[in-house]
């Protein structure tokens, strides 16, 4: 396995994990797993979730929401 994958496998568990929280903003996770520039976080959420973060993070909500 590359150091990029690796990278790119971590940065997307952990973008699931810190979008589930609400108390961190959007540009806040972009900066937590290291993106220079908010548009490549949203980029890499397109290709890991197939959403851009705010339509992810509200889905994840939604399914929370379900579950009470």
């Amino acid at each position: 396995m590359s150091f990029q994958s690796l990278l790119d496998r971590t940065r997307r568990e952990l973008a699931r994990q810190y979008l589930a929280e609400d108390r961190h903003t959007l540009t806040a996770v972009a900066d937590m797993l290291g993106f220079v520039d908010s548009s490549n976080f949203f980029r890499a959420c397109k290709r890991w979730f197939g959403l851009p973060p705010a339509q992810y993070r509200a889905r994840i909500w939604d399914i929370s929401a379900l579950a009470y």
